[in-house]
């Protein structure tokens, strides 16, 4: 079990709601679930990746919370940083139990764009 002083961030989880807009058009948005959580997340590496003839790059992320069940892998997590940003993190596999004791949770992420608190549009 993660000791209290090893979460020392702060996510959410956000899922993904399906809607229509006037003009007919189906959109996904995103809605948090539950409260905020303690977290300990840790940027493991880069890589680059080809995305629209664009070199970007993104950093492989792990997140440890303590034991929750129901979190599935198409969410992702808001991952509330210092000065009022945010980064979205992409739940890149299930969430693993590393002990089998039910004490705490791995989740391997893909990390996306900063944003900021005062500007809450999320993709």
């Amino acid at each position: 079990m993660p000791r209290a002083g090893m979460l020392r961030d702060r996510i959410a989880f956000e899922r993904p709601v399906k809607t229509t807009s006037s003009s007919g058009e189906v959109q996904t948005e995103w809605e948090q679930v539950g409260d905020t959580l303690p977290a300990n997340v840790q940027q493991a590496r880069g890589s680059n990746y080809f995305s629209a003839a664009q070199v970007s790059g993104r950093s492989l992320v792990t997140v440890t919370i303590r034991y929750r069940s129901g979190v599935r892998s198409d969410w992702r997590i808001k991952w509330m940083r210092e000065d009022n940003d945010y980064q979205y993190l992409d739940i890149a596999a299930p969430p693993a139990d590393p002990n089998g004791r039910r004490t705490d949770l791995e989740i391997l992420t893909w990390a996306r764009e900063v944003g900021s608190k005062y500007n809450e549009k999320a993709s």
